[in-house]
């Protein structure tokens, strides 16, 4: 499965893949994404920033926050999947 914010992709590849492997690979995709999650909420969470920046940024921000939530919740279900 390949999976972005607002897209997956299912290819049926029983048998012919490592499941760890594809874990391993799962975990770290979810780990960049948890890590610009966390840069973006504390930036958002910065009344300065959020008072001082242009809206379109603060929006462009924001649209990154739920692209990236979205697809840690992917991958948390493509793990899940994998794994029962």
């Amino acid at each position: 499965t390949a999976v972005s914010s607002d897209m997956k992709f299912y290819l049926d590849v029983a048998g012919k893949i490592d499941i760890e492997a594809e874990l391993a690979r799962i975990k770290t995709s979810m780990e960049k994404a948890e890590g610009e999650l966390a840069k973006i909420d504390k930036l958002l969470s910065n009344e300065n920033f959020v008072k001082s920046a242009p809206p379109a940024v603060v929006e462009k921000n924001k649209s990154k926050m739920a692209e990236l939530e979205a697809e840690i919740a992917n991958l948390k279900e493509l793990a899940d999947t994998l794994s029962s």
